[in-house]
């Protein structure tokens, strides 16, 4: 092939072309790659490079090489991909709805917007019925709060009946039905009693939900006893001659209480209240002067017979109840009581004998003493009329009743005699003693009706 001169000279241009072009590609297909999408505000989409960009603007290069200041403010957001291209919405034919339609959509709204508006109203009511309620409650527990203090005293009429003398009445019975035909003996029964005045006392303090409580109470009784019986002054040879015991002696009853409740319910009008409380109680019958007459018959001496007979027994323990306080208008107020004890104790009689004889016979004196060990169940009552006067002075009314059931745990007799029987007859009076003294045991019972005066101290004025 023969080259000519233009062709030799146009051959390196051609080449430096290609060299040129293949260099730009890369260049090219970069700045392509490198271009961001701009989305507008107003709909518009940009493509281009974001050269520089300040707090409120960025500068945009277009694909012309033109650099385009643009506002953030008027920026939706910049993409570094090419945005997709718009799609092709079909136009969709749309019906337009019919009357009845309309109505019914206008109707449906029209029920979910009231029967929103009912369970919204049911529930601002519910919510308003509680905060009152609570509101409610919370005065009654203001007016509920107590910081006072009571005291009271009370008399009236009332009755005590004492187990424990009854039951060494029926032990000696029984030690003298023991003894055989000629020895005699009193056959006792319970003595007649007449109450003296009963008396009461007691002090409450009441803070908020937490009431206080101490007191006690003391029944008193004149008892008196015509005993008949039979005494032996001579021996089996001679015939028991008759006896007649008579005497008057005061019995006691005294109890003291402390006790502490709380309101599980405070109200203004109203209060129920646990009770947790201890008792201690006192009984005695001093029967210090019993003289016993005895005639003589043919063969024996006349008798005359001093006994002193001293009978006491000491109860304790715990006493659980409830309290239900009532104001019945701004001055008269109610008050119950209800409660269980649980005690236990011990008792001891002392029964000395003194004989005188006359006729030659020089008498003689015989002592007996019983130890006895109880556990016993309580139940008290009681209710009471409070009228408030003026000055913080009070009168009231009120009633109680107290009954003690005993249970005898254990007993042991030593009982002496100026002719002791044999070993063996006593070894044995002590075991039938032992068995059968169990079923003597009885119970204790005060009641009385009390009137009387209080005072209160409130510190919350």
């Amino acid at each position: 092939m023969i080259y000519t001169d233009c062709d030799i000279h146009m051959k390196p241009l051609v080449l430096k072309a290609a060299m040129l072009v293949f260099l730009l590609l890369p260049v090219s297909f970069l700045s392509a790659q490198q271009l961001q999408s701009v989305f507008l505000r107003d709909g518009r989409v940009l493509k281009g490079e974001v050269v520089d960009q300040t707090a409120t603007s960025i500068q945009l290069k277009l694909p012309d090489g033109k650099v385009l200041e643009l506002l953030k403010t008027s920026i939706l957001r910049i993409s570094f991909k090419d945005a997709p291209p718009p799609k092709q919405e079909k136009e969709l034919k749309k019906t337009e709805p019919t009357p009845e339609e309309l109505e019914a959509a206008k109707k449906l709204e029209e029920e979910k917007a009231a029967k929103l508006l009912a369970e919204q109203t049911k529930k601002d009511a519910l919510s308003e019925e509680k905060k009152a309620r609570q509101a409610k409650r919370q005065k009654e527990i203001d007016e509920a709060k107590r910081n006072s203090l009571e005291l009271y005293a009370g008399t009236g009429m009332g009755s005590f009946q004492y187990q424990t003398e009854d039951y060494y009445e029926k032990f000696l019975n029984f030690v003298n039905l023991t003894k055989g035909s000629n020895s005699g003996g009193q056959f006792f029964s319970s003595p007649q009693t007449k109450a003296k005045l009963p008396l009461t006392v007691s002090a409450r303090y009441s803070w908020n939900r937490l009431v206080l409580e101490a007191g006690g109470s003391n029944f008193r009784n004149n008892a008196s006893m015509v005993v008949p019986g039979t005494m032996n002054t001579s021996g089996a040879l001679v015939a028991n001659q008759p006896s007649l015991a008579i005497s008057s002696f005061p019995e006691t009853y005294k109890q003291l209480y402390a006790q502490v409740s709380f309101s599980v319910y405070p109200h203004p009008k109203y209060d129920v209240r646990p009770i947790l409380g201890y008792q201690r109680i006192w009984q005695k019958a001093d029967n210090s002067f019993l003289l016993d007459l005895s005639p003589a018959v043919p063969g024996g001496f006349s008798v005359v017979r001093k006994e002193d007979r001293a009978v006491a027994d000491y109860l304790h323990g715990p006493s659980f109840g409830a309290a239900f306080d009532m104001k019945i208008n701004e001055k008269l107020e109610a008050r119950f009581e209800v409660q269980s004890y649980s005690l236990k104790g011990d008792s001891q009689a002392n029964l000395d004998t003194y004989a005188m004889g006359i006729g030659g016979n020089p008498g003689g004196n015989e002592t007996t003493r019983i130890l006895n060990h109880w556990n016993a169940k309580g139940s008290f009552l009681s209710a009471k009329l409070i009228y408030q006067w003026k000055y913080g002075l009070r009168f009231w009314v009120g009633f109680q009743s107290t009954k003690i059931q005993y249970t005898l745990q254990s007993t042991r007799a030593e009982i002496g005699t100026a002719n002791p029987d044999p070993p063996d007859q006593l070894l044995l009076q002590q075991i039938v003693i032992n068995s059968i003294a169990q079923s003597y045991a009885g119970a204790t019972s005060t009641s009385a009706i009390f009137l009387g005066v209080g005072t209160a101290f409130d510190f919350k004025k």
